[in-house]
C-alpha cells in the first residue's frame, strides 16, 4: 500500500515538499509563447445535494454545489512516486469561475512557475475546506501515489482527481484535471412527526430526537480509483460503485440527531391526532414550528442557512462509504427520547424499487482496490462513494447570503406545483426510502411505504 507523507498536512495547507510557486505569482519564464506554457486546468465538479458537517459547507440538499478553499497540486515522477512539484490554490472559491462544458463546477488555469523537464508525470489534486479535519498518514518518504490515506473518524466533504501527463522537449501543455467528491452524502427531510409522551407530565418520557444509524462504519478515506471522467448531468450517468473507505466495522453507528425541540418550540399534541403539533391555533398558524437555522450578521441582519416547509425537519452529513451487510438493513431511522435510550418508533429506510441494486463494488481491502461481489437489495445496500442517500426532495440550500428580509420565505409552505422542497410524512408508514443523487455521480428516488 503506498501510503502519503506528503506533508502538506492538509488542515495547515503546509508546502514541506518542492514547491512550484503560488499560482497568484506565476510567470512565463524565460518569455516563451503561449505555446510553450505548462498550464493545468484544474476543475472541481458540482456534486448535487447539500448536508452538514463539521467542517466544510453544510449538507442541506441535493443542490449541486461546492464549498472550498484549498486545492492542493501534487506533481510525481511517473515510475519513482518522486514529488517533483506541490502548490496550493488557497482562495478557490472566490479565484475559481463557473463552467458548464462538458460537466459543471468551477475551474482555474494554474501556471507552473518551474518549468517540468521532458518525462513521464502524474498529477493529483485534492480539494478541502480551510479547517478540514483530514490528514494524511505518513511513512517518512517525499513519494505521493494512489492510495493515499487519510485519517479520519467521520465523514467530511473533500475532491480529489488526477491525470498522467506526457511533457516534450520545448513544448508546453495543459491538461484538465477533473475533481470529484470523495464522500457519500445522506440526508432526511421529514414531516407529521409523530407525537410520543409516556408518564405523567413532569416525569414522563417524551419523543425528542430522531437519530439515523447506518450498520456499519469504515474508519479512514482513500483518495484513489479516480473516475478520471466528467459528469455532465446529475443522477444520468453509469454509476461508478467504489467505497473509499477503511477498515469497516459492523457495528449499529449514530450517523446524526435530529433534535425536534430545535424545530418544534414545544413538543405537544393539542389536537390529538397524535402528531407534534406545528400551530397552536385553529387559524392554522404556524407558530409552534421555527426554522433553527436563522443567522444574524454582526450588524443585526437576519438571512437562513437553508429554508424547510413549515412543519418539517431535517439531517444529513456527509459520511465515508462502507459495504452493506448481508441480510441487515442499512440505514435506520428511530425515534428516541433525549437520550437515546428509550426508542418509541423505528423506520427502514429503503432504496426505491426502480434503483438497480448493485452486484459489484470497487472496494479497498487495505492494499488496493479489488472488484468485489455484493448481494445488495432494497434493504441492505453498499454506501458508494460521491452518491447521495436521500428521504425526501430537496433540490436547493435556500438563502445563503445575509439579507435584512429573507427571500425566499425562510418557512415556506408546501406548494404542490414546486415539488422541489418536499419533506415526506412518516405518521403512518413504517419504511423510509431514499433517493441518491450525483454529480454526485447518480441520483435515486425513494419513497416511504
Amino acid at each position: 500500500m503506498k501510503k502519503s507523507n506528503v506533508l502538506f498536512m492538509l488542515a495547515a495547507g503546509a508546502m514541506m515538499l518542492t514547491a512550484c510557486g503560488n499560482d497568484e505569482t506565476f510567470t512565463n519564464e524565460g518569455g516563451a509563447g503561449q505555446e510553450a506554457r505548462q498550464q493545468i486546468v484544474l476543475q472541481v465538479a458540482n456534486g448535487g445535494d447539500g448536508i452538514s458537517t463539521r467542517a466544510g459547507r453544510p449538507l442541506y440538499s441535493s443542490e449541486a454545489k461546492q464549498s472550498i478553499e484549498n486545492v492542493h497540486i501534487i506533481i510525481t515522477e511517473t515510475g519513482s512516486d518522486k514529488v517533483v512539484c506541490h502548490q496550493n490554490v488557497d482562495k478557490w472559491n472566490t479565484e475559481s469561475t463557473p463552467y458548464s462544458e462538458n460537466g459543471h463546477g468551477r475551474e482555474k488555469i494554474i501556471t507552473l512557475s518551474t518549468r517540468l523537464a521532458a518525462g513521464n508525470y502524474h498529477i493529483y489534486a485534492v480539494g478541502h475546506s480551510t479547517d478540514t479535519k483530514y490528514t494524511f498518514t505518513e511513512d517518512g518518504s517525499k513519494t505521493f501515489g494512489p492510495n493515499a490515506v487519510l485519517n479520519a473518524t467521520e465523514g467530511e466533504e473533500i475532491f480529489a482527481g488526477s491525470v498522467d501527463l506526457t511533457v516534450k522537449e520545448g513544448e508546453g501543455f495543459r491538461p484538465s484535471i477533473v475533481l470529484h467528491r470523495q464522500v457519500a452524502g445522506v440526508f432526511t427531510y421529514l414531516s407529521n412527526i409523530p407525537y410520543y409522551h409516556e408518564g405523567d407530565k413532569e416525569g414522563g418520557i417524551e419523543g425528542s430526537q430522531l437519530r439515523l444509524y447506518a450498520v456499519a462504519k469504515r474508519d479512514n478515506l482513500v483518495l484513489g480509483n479516480f473516475a478520471d471522467k466528467e459528469l455532465t448531468t446529475n443522477g444520468q450517468n453509469p454509476t461508478t460503485n467504489v467505497i473509499n473507505g477503511g477498515t469497516q466495522t459492523e457495528a449499529k453507528t449514530l450517523i446524526y440527531t435530529i433534535d425536534l425541540k430545535k424545530w418544534f418550540k414545544e413538543l405537544k399534541d393539542a389536537n390529538n391526532d397524535r402528531l407534534i403539533d406545528t400551530y397552536t391555533t385553529t387559524e392554522g398558524q404556524f407558530d409552534n414550528w421555527q426554522n433553527p437555522h436563522k443567522k444574524l450578521t454582526s450588524d443585526g441582519k437576519t438571512y437562513y442557512e437553508s429554508t424547510f416547509v413549515k412543519g418539517s425537519v431535517f439531517g444529513g452529513s456527509f459520511l465515508i462509504p462502507f459495504q452493506s451487510v448481508e441480510g441487515k438493513d442499512t440505514f435506520q431511522l428511530e425515534l428516541t427520547d433525549a437520550t437515546g435510550s428509550h426508542v418509541f418508533q423505528t423506520w427502514v429506510i429503503k432504496l426505491n424499487a426502480s434503483d438497480t441494486p448493485a452486484t459489484s463494488a470497487n472496494v479497498w481491502n487495505g492494499t488496493e482496490f479489488t472488484n468485489t461481489p455484493v448481494k445488495d437489495n432494497v434493504n441492505n445496500y453498499c454506501i458508494f462513494r460521491n452518491q447521495l442517500y436521500g428521504v425526501g426532495t430537496k433540490i436547493e440550500d435556500g438563502e445563503t447570503t445575509p439579507t435584512p428580509d429573507p427571500t425566499p420565505d425562510p418557512n415556506p409552505d408546501p406548494d404542490p406545483e414546486q415539488p422541489d422542497n418536499k419533506p415526506t410524512p412518516i405518521d403512518k408508514k413504517q419504511e423510509l426510502t431514499l433517493r441518491v443523487n450525483d454529480n454526485w455521480e447518480v441520483i435515486h428516488d425513494m419513497e416511504i411505504e
